[in-house]
């Protein structure tokens, strides 16, 4: 049983290397990153009220789990209605797969539709920003341990994800990352400009993508 929490905690790739003490020493890694939210989350939340938003919440990021395994996911955390999902670099631009669950969990969304809107009024749409790069990975805190990410890699990707309703997309991935996916003819992309980084010179290309109807 302390296992099984453990390794749901955790997720098992990550509580094997808190285990043997990986991150107690400062790590540096490449990893790609995705912050999934929920769209018009406080409009849902005020009109269901906040034990209902809760069972609502549960229910949708349930239903991201179903899916995690085939896209070699590691969900870091859940922050309120956003999860912080993260790949090894090469896993992660392996075969799409960062973009991959993103339409998987929104086709699995959109089949439970009716249900959603049958207990909720609401069906749930997510946004989500993509982005990659070295991080330093580190295991913090004496009591209730976690695995914290620090970089500018992080500020990036909130700041990728933060422009989704401002640019009326769905999905914003970086340059940086979409580099090295192959792309295949299933996916478009819309050139959304370049991104300013606080504190940097440099600038950081977005582009939105979509999926075409199969």
């Amino acid at each position: 049983s302390f296992l099984k929490i453990s390794i749901s905690r955790f997720g098992g790739k990550v509580f094997f290397k808190v285990l043997i003490g990986s991150y107690r020493t400062p790590k540096e890694e490449k990893l790609v990153l995705m912050l999934l939210d929920l769209k018009s989350s406080t409009t849902i939340a005020e009109k269901i009220g906040h034990f209902n938003y809760s069972k609502f919440i549960q229910e949708c990021f349930s239903d991201l789990n179903q899916i995690t395994e085939k896209y070699n996911v590691d969900i870091h955390q859940y922050v309120g209605d956003e999860a912080v999902i993260t790949w090894t670099y090469n896993k992660g631009v392996r075969e799409n797969n960062c973009l991959k669950i993103f339409f998987a969990f929104q086709e699995a969304l959109l089949k439970k539709n009716n249900k959603y809107l049958e207990k909720y009024g609401f069906a749930p749409i997510f946004k989500a920003g993509i982005h990659g790069g070295q991080l330093m990975t580190t295991e913090v805190g004496t009591v209730k341990k976690q695995i914290s990410y620090l970089g500018d890699v992080i500020n990036a990707t909130a700041r990728i994800q933060s422009k989704c309703n401002e640019y009326n997309q769905q999905l914003i991935i970086s340059e940086t990352v979409l580099n090295d996916i192959d792309l295949d003819d299933n996916f478009v992309t819309e050139d959304l400009g370049e991104l300013s980084l606080r504190g940097k010179s440099e600038q950081l290309k977005l582009l939105g993508i979509k999926k075409l109807p199969e």
